[in-house]
Order: structure tokens, then C-alpha cells, then sequence
């Protein structure tokens, strides 16, 4: 089977261009070689390969463009973005109502309606606090007991701008956690009003 040279154009501007392009180069299916080129009004894509992985590679752009078009809706400075697309572009489920939380408390307006998270936050900043989220939510797992001391713990690194560690050790040291028979790491208090607590000793980063 010979190997062919396809040309395909997607219609975007600015910032979306350069999203897209990166879903593209994360996800699209391998095919022997790949160029995204963006221009003022789209993505030029060049494929080099065989016939039906080329086909299997658009075809999944194509998903992969309408579920970006339809997850992601700006209107006024105000995105709703897709709770399902989120998941999909990072590859792991998080907490939403944690995601909210953290975004209020650094300033955006955020809520959730629904599957979606409406906020005024850029997508890239709150596909980064996710991933964050999920990075320490790993690291404490296997330590913490209960869901709202992990929202605690994460909360109060994330917004402090502290290591996961010191929140753990100052929680420890002024009764806002403690260690039950297993060993594992416990809130004592209600979690916000303890992230309120941390927030007041660490403050925030400049």
C-alpha cells in the first residue's frame, strides 16, 4: 500500500487555534508524519502516511474539533466549559465542587451548572489547577482519611502557595488534624473554614 500526503484545513482564530492544535498533537491517532501549521483564520494540517491511517486520523480530529467547539462556549469573557471535555483533555476525573472552591477563592467568578463549570477563568488556568488537584490528591491518598480533610490539605497548598507537607504538619501542630488508630491523617474541623484558618497564617502568594 502506497503511502500518500493529505492537506486538511479547520476553520478557528486566536487562542482556540493553538488549543486545538495542542488536543490535536496530544490525541490524534499516529500516522508516519504530522503537520499543524496555524494561520490567521485556521489550522493547516499536513498528514504523510497510509491511506486508512490518515482516514482513521481525520475522522478523530474531527471528533476531536466538534467536542472542543461544543465544551468550550465564550460568551462576554464568561466560558462554559465541559466537565466531560476536561476529563478527557487531562485523561483523569477530579472533583468539580473542589475546583469551584479553589477558583472563588483566587478571585474568579466560578460555579457549576450542571456538567459544566462557568467561569471567567481562561481554560488553560483551570486545566492547570486540576491537574495540581490530582497531583496532590496522588501524593496523599494512601495518608489522609475522609474527603474533606483531602479538599482541606489540597485547598490550602494549592492557595498558599505551600508544600502539601507544611499544611499537614501546621494542621497537625494547632488541632485542625489529627491521627486516627490507623494512623491516617483526619480533619477536625469543617474543611473551608480551615482553609480559611491556613490562608490567615500562610497568607497568599503575591
Amino acid at each position: 500500500m502506497p503511502l500518500l500526503k493529505r492537506s486538511f484545513y479547520i476553520k478557528c482564530v486566536g487562542d482556540d487555534c493553538l488549543k486545538l492544535a495542542e488536543l490535536i498533537r496530544d490525541k490524534a491517532p499516529a500516522v508516519e508524519s504530522m503537520n499543524i501549521s496555524i494561520e490567521p483564520y485556521g489550522l493547516r494540517i499536513e498528514m504523510y502516511g497510509y491511506k486508512s491511517d490518515i482516514r482513521n486520523a481525520w475522522l478523530y480530529i474531527r471528533k476531536i474539533v466538534s467536542a472542543y467547539k461544543s465544551a468550550v462556549v465564550e460568551r462576554k469573557g464568561v466560558r462554559e466549559i465541559s466537565i466531560d471535555f476536561l476529563v478527557e483533555k487531562i485523561g483523569r476525573t477530579f472533583p468539580p465542587r473542589l475546583v469551584e472552591f479553589i477558583m472563588k477563592k483566587k478571585g474568579y467568578m466560578t460555579r457549576l451548572e450542571g456538567d459544566k463549570i462557568i467561569t471567567e477563568a481562561d481554560t488553560d488556568n483551570i486545566t492547570d489547577i486540576i491537574k495540581e488537584i490530582i497531583d496532590i490528591l496522588d501524593r496523599i491518598r494512601f495518608d489522609v482519611g475522609g474527603t474533606a480533610c483531602k479538599y482541606f490539605i489540597v485547598a490550602s497548598s494549592i492557595l498558599s502557595g505551600k508544600d502539601y507537607r507544611a499544611v499537614i504538619e501546621f494542621g497537625l501542630a494547632n488541632q485542625i488534624l489529627d491521627r486516627d488508630s490507623d494512623g491516617k491523617i483526619v480533619l477536625k474541623k469543617e474543611w473551608r473554614s480551615a482553609v480559611d484558618q491556613i490562608l490567615k497564617y500562610f497568607g497568599t502568594p503575591e
